[in-house]
């Protein structure tokens, strides 16, 4: 079984992703900055924070490490820039490091999704209900809950890694026609047995990402019962709705281009399948796409943020006379409503 240490056209593969996703992904962050919609300025800095943390863990997939992992073993080392900004600084677990950095990435990212529908939930419901969190009691219960699983993953991480010099050398007896591997001191070896604090790390990875989709699924769910049993217009209902619907549609196409990647790299590595290599290059070619996707679907699914880049690019003023904010619609429904019932009092 011959393992490729250092294949090229993965390498040009990768770089021209990051040359052709990196200035739509800027650009991403433009538009939601600048897009003065009324009807999206409740939510344009919770979109931001997904954007900014998803461009992030996209940048240190193909930039910051360009990690070849020699599949079927847990076993990789990295070609990007973050090695050599830690060879510059001098620090000698800089691989280890680099992991840490991509993990940390993944974990803010889906925590960005959680947050970004949390706050959704909480801005239909009405000022006197008694799940009605303000937005910095939904930030802070949000965060600690992130850094909770965060430093859960570290710790086991740190547990499972083994001493460098050691699994150097148990590799090189298990395998020695594979010695050739071991060659460069920026190798990382995550596992060489399989122990039980593998099996750990891995399910307080899959538990991660599994909670955040059952979190998101169970929020939507929740907004959408919510506006069953408040009382406001059939117009503000079907506003948010559409606002529900839209996030939806922008976000299941970056998780969907995230999560099979994902599962096509980890399940070789579960199942030590050999000539498994290849495979691995082309998911984490297609898994460098995932921001990239995701800003495509927010322009076609968003007809606000569309509207707005076509007058952008026809330098001509968006026409903003019917975007209003969610809550100053909702806001002057209620008021109606109470107007009406006081009236009614009086008769």
């Amino acid at each position: 079984m011959q393992i490729d240490m250092s294949p090229d056209w993965y390498f040009y593969a990768m770089h021209f992703s990051a040359i052709v996703t990196t200035p739509v992904n800027i650009s991403g962050i433009m538009i939601i900055l600048f897009c003065q919609t009324r009807q999206l300025s409740s939510l344009r800095w919770h979109l931001l924070v997904f954007q900014i943390f998803s461009m992030i863990s996209d940048f240190s997939l193909n930039v910051g490490t360009l990690p070849v992992i020699f599949s079927p073993f847990p076993i990789g080392r990295p070609h990007g820039v973050y090695t050599l900004i830690f060879q510059k600084f001098g620090f000698e677990t800089s691989t280890e490091a680099q992991c840490i950095l991509v993990f940390v990435s993944i974990y803010l990212t889906a925590g960005s999704v959680e947050f970004l529908f949390l706050l959704r939930y909480q801005a239909i419901l009405p000022s006197g209900h008694p799940h009605k969190l303000s937005t910095f009691i939904s930030v802070l219960l949000l965060s600690i809950w992130q850094v909770f699983l965060i430093t859960m993953m570290l710790i086991s991480f740190k547990l499972a890694v083994p001493d460098q010099q050691v699994a150097r050398a148990l590799f090189a007896q298990l395998h020695p026609e594979l010695q050739y591997l071991m060659t460069d001191e920026h190798v990382f070896i995550v596992c060489v047995v399989v122990e039980l604090i593998h099996v750990i790390f891995l399910f307080s990875c899959f538990f991660r990402l599994g909670i955040g989709m059952v979190t998101v699924i169970v929020l939507i769910w929740m907004s959408s019962r919510s506006l069953k049993s408040i009382q406001i217009s059939l117009t503000t209902k079907r506003m948010h709705l559409q606002l529900i619907k839209s996030l939806c549609q922008q976000i299941i196409v970056p998780i969907l281009a995230f999560y099979i990647p994902i599962i096509v790299v980890v399940v070789p590595l579960m199942l030590s399948i050999p000539n498994s290599q290849l495979s691995f290059f082309i998911s984490l070619i297609c898994l460098s796409y995932h921001t990239f996707f995701g800003t495509l679907s927010m322009l076609y699914f968003n007809p606000h943020y569309r509207q707005w880049v076509i007058s952008a690019v026809r330098n001509r003023p968006m026409n903003t006379s019917t975007a209003l904010t969610s809550k100053f619609v909702l806001a002057r429904e209620r008021s109606n409503f109470n107007a009406g019932r006081n009236v009614s009092a009086v008769i």
